[in-house]
């Protein structure tokens, strides 16, 4: 059994938890990282102190080539593999210069069940 979590809605003290449940069943983790480069350097986290990690999933590479930039240092996967950063803390810093130039945006998400999503288009909730 995979149990794909989702870190950043739980946060990572009840990822770390359920990791736990799971391993004490015989299962697997598989976090779920689709939302961005922040997620996925905690989910890098979650998987190294996590016995019973099975795969990190990642997306980053589909993201806007902007958001590279949006944490110091850039988290890359190198030869298939994620390494997580070795500084304080989840061991990055927010880039505010390079977010503040992307303000948020209500309509900016992917419309996954709509025809067309894959080509990820944003939505502008006010059209609609």
């Amino acid at each position: 059994h995979i149990i794909q979590l989702e870190p950043q809605f739980l946060g990572i003290s009840a990822s770390k938890q359920i990791c736990g449940m799971v391993h004490a069943h015989n299962g697997v983790i598989a976090p779920h990282s689709a939302q961005g480069p922040l997620c996925s350097v905690v989910c890098a986290h979650l998987n190294m102190a996590t016995p019973n990690f099975y795969l990190h999933e990642i997306f980053d590479e589909f993201n806007e080539p902007w958001e590279e930039f949006v944490l110091e240092p850039a988290c890359r996967v190198e030869r298939g593999y994620i390494k997580p950063p070795e500084l304080p803390g989840l061991g990055v810093d927010l880039n505010l210069e390079e977010i503040a130039k992307h303000p948020y945006h209500p309509g900016h998400y992917l419309p996954l069940f709509k025809q067309g999503w894959e080509k990820r288009a944003l939505v502008d909730e006010r059209s609609q």
